[in-house]
């Protein structure tokens, strides 16, 4: 309902994409990853729950798992589940709350097949148009695990990477040295 501090949505963020970079690294997808499926315990540590939805990745696998509006453009289109999937489910909750507000989600509300065209199309806008203060690191971050395309998002275990290291990371400096983003 509310936008938390970058700091605070880049530390969750790191914990809970390094928790599915273990699951994944075991073949396993979580399958319905959402802000309802995430806490934080009483030391302040990032705690993925509720792996009712989660199964190994197979080609023609189960198609109908997760949340509507968490879902990734593949998943919308039939494919199943997927780690990159759940990156990109990730990336929904990160920039929920960054912003407070659903990527794809207009601020007056939407029904669930103008999300899912929403979703399918792409192109969710800088959170920081939302929250001036979210950096560019951030924004960028959030563009690539958003992206529409599976093959194009980072992994979960490079996305714990990223953000573990921030910008002081190599990736960050070879995308800064591309001269779109800035330092």
């Amino acid at each position: 309902e509310h936008a938390l501090a970058e700091p605070l949505v880049r530390s969750i963020g790191r914990q809970l994409s390094c928790a599915l970079a273990a699951l994944h690294s075991e073949g396993i997808s979580h399958g319905d990853l959402k802000p309802d499926n995430a806490r934080l315990d009483q030391r302040g540590r990032s705690v993925l729950i509720d792996l009712g939805f989660a199964g190994a990745e197979e080609p023609g696998g189960e198609t109908d798992r997760g949340t509507p509006l968490y879902l990734a453009p593949e998943q919308i289109k039939g494919a199943p589940l997927s780690t990159a999937s759940d990156v990109f489910s990730l990336g929904v909750v990160l920039y929920e709350l960054v912003t407070g507000a659903h990527p794809f989600v207009p601020a007056g509300g939407a029904d669930t097949s103008e999300v899912f065209r929403a979703i399918e199309a792409g192109g969710a806008e800088p959170a920081s148009l939302h929250v001036p203060t979210v950096s560019i690191f951030f924004d960028h971050l959030l563009a690539a695990v958003l992206t529409d395309d599976p093959a194009q998002r980072p992994t979960a275990q490079e996305l714990c990477c990223r953000l573990t290291e921030g910008e002081a990371g190599n990736w960050w400096r070879e995308e800064s040295d591309r001269g779109e983003w800035g330092a």
